[in-house]
């Protein structure tokens, strides 16, 4: 990424070199004025400063959220970039816990029995956008999170340019969507959840999805540039992008899957 960030701003400080020589009369006169000129060279310099300039790198934090009596969750992810690895393995009594490097602010509500938990990086927000020398802390974002296998989970995972790393296979998590930038996501579904619905979608990367055996699937996959890759001997083709257990329809542990990446690669097995 730093060496992104070096080739974008030098190509951008020669073009608008070259759009101030235009400007100035001192080579063939273009529609590109000055102003403009100025503007690119800015970005430019901007894409360099940030490519060197580097914040600290954030200590590791350990964290522990209380489940306080709750019997189910709705668990928000918000991971942006970085490294995610998220399985089970929460203490008893504890809805998540973990390891947060680049930290982690988290809000946590309660509707009743249910607890309503959003995670997302410390600081990640629109200074971090907009401040190119704050980017290097965002991708060193490095989270492993436990979650509590006891209780029936939704659970939503955003990522950005990421390496997401998710073994469900020991939860309860009924309703799953996983959204992603750039990036590059192993899934690893529920082993023992009863139905389960799970929507993927990646903008550019690979996706590899694990079904767990004596876990029957619907799959239906869109993709626009993408490699698709789907295992028909477990889930036969029914129609174009759609695939199907032969005992889906009486399986007691079963998933609903809905896959989408634009560009990349996706593989279901």
């Amino acid at each position: 990424m730093r060496r992104i960030g070096i080739i974008g701003g030098g190509v951008l400080i020669a073009w608008g070199l070259l759009g101030v020589l235009d400007a100035l009369g001192l080579i063939r006169v273009s529609v590109c004025g000055l102003l403009w000129a100025c503007l690119i060279i800015a970005v430019g310099v901007w894409l360099v400063w940030g490519a060197f300039v580097k914040e600290p790198s954030a200590a590791e934090e350990e964290v522990a959220i209380p489940l306080e009596g709750a019997t189910e969750a709705r668990i928000r992810i918000t991971h942006g970039a970085g490294r995610l690895q998220v399985g089970a393995g929460a203490g008893p009594g504890v809805l998540a816990e973990g390891r947060f490097t680049g930290g982690l602010e988290h809000t946590l509500k309660r509707e009743g029995t249910l607890a309503d938990l959003s995670m997302r990086v410390r600081g990640q927000g629109l200074m971090t956008t907009l401040l190119p020398w704050k980017w290097a802390k965002a991708r060193g974002a490095e989270w492993v999170v436990e979650l509590n296998e006891e209780i029936p989970l939704t659970l939503k995972i955003e990522g950005g340019a990421s390496d997401n790393r998710l073994d469900l296979s020991g939860l309860q998590v009924r309703d799953l969507q996983v959204e992603t930038g750039a990036s590059v996501t192993k899934l690893t579904l529920p082993a023992s959840a009863g139905q389960i619905r799970a929507e993927i979608s990646c903008g550019a990367g690979g996706v590899e999805v694990r079904v767990p055996s004596g876990v029957a699937a619907s799959i239906r996959t869109h993709s626009a540039l993408a490699e698709v890759k789907v295992d028909r001997g477990r889930f036969p083709r029914v129609s174009s992008g759609v695939y199907e257990s032969p005992e889906y329809e009486t399986a007691t542990n079963k998933v609903e899957l809905r896959a989408e990446v634009n560009l990349g690669s996706l593989d279901v097995r």
